[in-house]
């Protein structure tokens, strides 16, 4: 499936961080030398479908190209198409650091939409195309201008809109649970952002209840009654998934792995991903390769 790429905004925050912000059309006629391999981006990844056939994996999922559909991919999530698939529509990439910091403070994006232990990878949006017409349309056309004062803010807060009416379709489709506007959500939010960032430095619950000051009792309780799983079960399913990726899609040996993620030794990992999987790494790896 081959790409025709638009331009790319790239900017500077006030402190120097480079920060990426990308969106371009794509049409793609059948792709006849074969299907792309597995790879995984350094960003966050929407894929509008306008129209299209064919298959889209991400990690060990497959899902078929739907009209009117979009992808949602986070960062270091592995996809590829299928071979022989096609589609028209659009593609948005972009970092954290793009997202604008303003108003619903207790929405984060991360936990309803790029959350590595609670994924819907692609939203239908049914026979209702405003989405396209209102958002992705609207955002294309400010983003064709020749550069213009205020168009980076322009661009984000675009995005920031896109993501929400991603979850509130989410929400229709009764693939997300709404979490409400409490005070509550923002320790869950907070737990899911610190847990992205230092999966691989703290593995248990007392490390995170420590560095964010919130109540063990408590925060099981939260995580409970928002997603069903105890910190711990979190805790593990985020190495879990990463070290799924690892051994599926790359050649890494073991024990580059088991020290990538955080254990001290490739024993140490050994039992715990068995703990979980029933199957060492190896077994595993050689079952699904």
């Amino acid at each position: 499936m081959k790409f025709i790429y638009d331009k790319v905004l790239d900017v500077k925050t006030a402190i120097g961080e480079n920060v990426l912000f990308d969106i371009f059309l794509v049409d793609s006629e059948k792709e006849k030398e074969g299907a792309p391999n597995f790879h995984r981006h350094s960003f966050h990844e929407l894929i509008y479908v306008e129209k299209g056939e064919g298959k889209h994996f991400i990690d060990k999922s497959e899902f078929t190209i739907t009209p009117n559909s979009i992808f949602v991919i986070s960062k270091g999530q592995f996809h590829t198409f299928q071979e022989g698939g096609w589609m028209r529509g659009v593609v948005i990439r972009f970092k954290d650091g793009f997202i604008p910091k303003w108003g619903y403070e207790n929405w984060n994006y991360r936990l309803t939409l790029f959350n590595h232990s609670f994924m819907n990878m692609k939203i239908y949006f049914g026979n209702d195309i405003s989405f396209k017409q209102l958002y992705l349309d609207q955002m294309l056309e400010e983003y064709k201008k020749t550069r213009v004062f205020g168009q980076k803010e322009v661009m984000s807060y675009y995005l920031n809109i896109i993501l929400i009416k991603i979850e509130q379709q989410k929400i229709k489709n009764k693939l997300l649970n709404h979490l409400g506007d409490t005070s509550n959500n923002v320790l869950i939010h907070r737990f899911i952002t610190f847990l992205e960032y230092n999966y691989k430095k703290y593995h248990s619950t007392e490390q995170y209840c420590s560095n964010l000051q919130i109540d063990k009792r408590k925060l099981d309780q939260l995580l409970v009654a928002a997603f069903g799983f105890t910190t711990k079960k979190i805790i593990e399913n985020r190495l879990i998934s990463e070290a799924v990726r690892y051994l599926e899609f790359t050649g890494l040996p073991i024990k580059e792995i088991a020290f990538e993620l955080g254990f001290k030794s490739p024993y140490q990992f050994s039992n715990f991903f068995k703990n979980i999987k029933q199957f060492s790494p190896r077994e595993y790896r050689i079952n699904n390769s």
